[in-house]
């Protein structure tokens, strides 16, 4: 059962309470840096847009990396075996949705695992912007 993140730029004040609440579901405290997902702020147009893994149906992020580090589970999200990952990049690069970033302290890609079906993220945001689409 696939499922995505759905991002609602009309409904997103910016308060970036989706990036706290990842980062301290995945251990790394009140960290927007650590956040698996991102606010994308023009201030010149007033927008806040949430950018968020789409959870792609054969993922290119998935086919790019060339140890295998990253799999997609039978549900849709993303699984990052850390031992495995060579920190090369490839994946960050072939996301069309530029949702993947790489972390610079880990040395790793933060890659959204979907909070294995509760994502913290949608359960922060106060305003409704994000969604979770099945």
């Amino acid at each position: 059962m696939n499922f995505r993140l759905v991002g609602i730029q009309e409904k997103c004040s910016g308060c970036r309470a989706c990036q706290l609440a990842c980062s301290e579901a995945h251990g790394q405290g009140f960290a927007p840096s650590q956040s698996r997902l991102f606010i994308l702020k023009d201030d010149a147009a007033g927008i806040d847009r949430p950018v968020t893994c789409q959870f792609c149906i054969d993922a290119a992020c998935v086919a790019a990396c060339p140890t295998k580090a990253l799999t997609q589970t039978k549900n849709g999200w993303l699984a990052l075996d850390e031992a495995t990952c060579i920190a090369c990049g490839a994946c960050i690069q072939a996301c069309p949705h530029d949702a993947l970033r790489f972390d610079p302290t880990l040395r790793l890609p933060l890659a959204c695992d979907g909070c294995h079906g509760e994502p913290a993220c949608v359960a922060a945001c106060v305003t409704g912007a994000l969604e979770i689409a099945r």
